[in-house]
């Protein structure tokens, strides 16, 4: 039971936590329409041999109110300048397919720019800003130079010669957060050598020896400091992969889901607000609540049960609760089987009263007259003898006869009328004695429950 109640709790936790993030899913961001961005180097050219400034400015980006991240926007080389193959969302991986110029974080010199969404938890971090809602950002990047030397994921170095391939502005989705449609490049091109330069170059034969040593030595000095930002960019990359990971957790973490059909996507990340979280902590809390309630009740069976099979005075005390509770319940159907005796006596008495007042009735109606005796022959007074009007008188014996069979019609009709009256009697006497005895019956079970 405690299995099937936590199961029931987490599947309830779950379905709430999904309405709850497709609620707040419908965030509206705006769709980039043809993401590009516009670069003006300070001083008209970029310097091959030293830093150059890079004002930027962004058009057509996807923002997305409350998402996650935003967009970095760096300086390097990409593999198909002219395609997308180079890109995140078609399967580019950094070191192979796009190499940028590393950042040192303690201490950023202004190679690698973060761009947020608005109202995104790191945007404190963003050094260029954020993406308005129209989608457009502005930003300065710095350029080392023409030669700059890029980490791929295993953090293997790889030297990159911007004179010899194609370099300039890239821009993907922030802390590894993959985003079609803000993933853009914009190719940048170096000024050649200044002829200063070329002449300095040339004419290094006629210099005597001391340039020629003072050259050596600033060489050298250049060669150490070179090798200092090296080991400085070694390092900065290493953090920034590291950083870069912890991103992608994260951002796996609270992204729900996203999908990648074409350069048409746009990227859909679930936003939570404070009523966002809120609910989710409520859903949680209530999760844990019914999880604790189950367990504290099938711990409490079990330790029950463990109590009953160990303490034998448990045990008997478990016995003797279920033998009252038993008997309880005989005495409740003791009690209706008494309640319903009771309502068949009274039933009974009441039909018994019903036919003593028949039989009353019938013991008062006057007696029914014999069949075929009229109520005038009844009253007919006996015939006298001879009376000399035509007719003669009987004999004595006739008389007597006709007497005889009168008083014998009156004792029939008598005899037939207490007859009937005692067949009623009778059929009203069975009557009443065999309700008594079912009373009787009835009375002696009441009184042997009693």
């Amino acid at each position: 039971m405690t299995t099937r109640l936590a199961a029931f709790a987490v599947a309830v936790v779950m379905l709430v936590a999904m309405f709850a993030v497709d609620a707040v899913r419908g965030v509206p961001t705006a769709q980039a329409a043809g993401a590009q961005v516009s670069a003006t180097v300070e001083g008209g050219s970029l310097n091959p041999n030293g830093k150059t400034t890079v004002d930027l400015a962004g058009s057509g980006f996807q923002s997305v109110q409350g998402g996650f991240g935003g967009i970095y926007v760096l300086f390097g080389w990409v593999s198909d300048p002219n395609g997308d193959s180079w890109k995140p969302s078609k399967g580019g991986v950094t070191g192979e397919d796009y190499r940028y110029v590393p950042d040192d974080e303690n201490n950023p010199a202004g190679y690698d720019v973060f761009v947020a969404f608005p109202g995104d938890s790191t945007a404190s971090a963003a050094n260029g800003g954020q993406i308005a809602a129209n989608g457009t950002w502005s930003a300065k990047i710095t350029v080392p130079g023409a030669k700059f030397t890029s980490y791929d994921r295993s953090n293997n170095p790889t030297e990159v010669d911007c004179t010899a391939v194609q370099c300039g502005i890239i821009t993907i989705g922030a802390h590894g957060v993959v985003n079609s449609s803000n993933e853009t490049f914009t190719p940048l091109s170096f000024a050649a050598q200044s002829s200063e330069q070329s002449s300095s170059d040339s004419g290094s034969d006629s210099s005597d020896d001391t340039a020629s040593s003072d050259s050596s030595d600033e060489s050298a000095a250049k060669a150490a400091e070179e090798a200092k930002k090296k080991q400085a960019a070694a390092q900065a990359a290493a953090k920034k992969k590291a950083e870069e990971e912890a991103a992608r957790k994260a951002a796996e973490a609270a992204a729900a889901s996203q999908t990648t059909e074409g350069n048409e996507m746009s990227a859909q990340i679930p936003v939570l607000g404070v009523a966002g979280w809120l609910i989710v902590a409520a859903i949680i809390i209530f999760g844990i609540a019914i999880i604790v309630l189950a367990a504290g009740i099938g711990g409490y069976l079990a330790m029950k049960s463990v109590l009953l099979g160990v303490s034998p005075a448990a045990l008997d005390k478990e016995i003797a609760r279920r033998e009252r509770h038993a008997e309880d319940v005989r005495a409740r159907e003791a009690m209706k089987s008494a309640r319903r005796r009771r309502r068949q006596y009274q039933r009974l008495l009441k039909e018994q009263g019903r036919a003593d007042q028949v039989q009353s009735l019938v013991e008062d109606a006057p007696l029914p007259a014999p069949f075929g005796t009229s109520a005038a022959t009844q009253a007919m007074p006996p015939v006298s003898s001879g009376d000399g009007v035509g007719n003669t008188a009987p004999s004595g014996d006739g008389v007597g006869t006709s007497g005889d069979r009168t008083a014998a019609n009156v004792g029939g009709a008598a005899a037939g009328g207490s007859s009937v009256a005692a067949g009623v009697r009778d059929f009203f006497a069975r009557r009443a004695a065999n309700a008594g005895v079912g009373t009787t019956a009835d009375t002696a079970g009441k009184e042997g429950e009693r």
